[in-house]
């Protein structure tokens, strides 16, 4: 398989005129939402007026699933400007079994390294699958 092909049927969750929402794949953690610009930008300072707006309302509309839906309570959002991969705005489900990482924000980088070293099996797959499939209907 190839580094970026994703080992289900489909990653993706939502698209809107601008953006692309999916399940982050590489990082099996059900829930781990990417909103990423269909346009290449680096910055939310690049967005037109509607495209802001359509972004903001993605975040929003998203956060509040994870919470509804996943009973997800805390979510950790991450963009970075310097990427080489266009722009992509996370969602990050904070899980209790995460707890033991801490709660700072180098917490991050050690739960993701976590994840791929230790998640990626079968079953971990199957469930990501799962509950994409399931926002997907939302």
């Amino acid at each position: 398989m190839a580094k970026n092909e994703c080992p289900f049927r489909d990653c993706l969750i939502e698209e809107t005129e601008n953006f692309k929402v999916f399940q982050d794949w590489e990082v099996p953690i059900p829930g781990f939402l990417v909103i990423g610009s269909k346009k290449d930008v680096d910055s939310i300072l690049d967005f037109s007026e509607q495209e802001y707006s359509e972004f903001c309302n993605l975040i929003l509309k998203w956060r509040k699933v994870l919470k509804d839906k996943l009973k997800i309570e805390k979510v950790y959002f991450f963009q970075s400007e310097d990427s080489d991969t266009g722009f992509h705005y996370l969602l990050f489900p904070r899980y209790s079994w995460m707890d033991k990482f801490g709660k700072k924000l180098k917490s991050f980088n050690l739960i993701k390294k976590y994840a791929e070293e230790n998640m990626l099996t079968a079953e971990k797959i199957e469930e990501v699958k799962d509950v994409a499939e399931k926002l997907k209907k939302i």
